[in-house]
């Protein structure tokens, strides 16, 4: 309980870049080689209505953020935290 003092935001492909104000900065991010597929978030979407196949689901995922990682550790951890708050 209490604030959040700090809060990870960047990834390991980011660097921040810095802005006129000293305490905010800009994200940078290589989006050219990003390309969106549309089948592939309606059949996400499909199975997480469905409650199928964790594998095909992070898979899909992965499929459509290239740096998503499954971390089971975390998942327990916000599980956890989801079930006090």
């Amino acid at each position: 309980p209490g604030e959040k003092l700090y809060e990870e935001l960047w990834n390991h492909n980011e660097k921040p870049i810095p802005t006129d104000h000293p305490k905010i900065f800009k994200a940078s991010n290589d989006m050219r080689n990003y390309t969106f597929d549309e089948d592939v978030f309606k059949e996400l979407i499909s199975i997480s209505n469905e409650n199928s196949n964790p594998d095909l689901y992070k898979s899909l995922l992965k499929t459509l953020v290239p740096s998503y990682q499954y971390n089971p550790k975390m998942m327990v951890k916000n599980a956890k935290r989801t079930a006090i708050a």
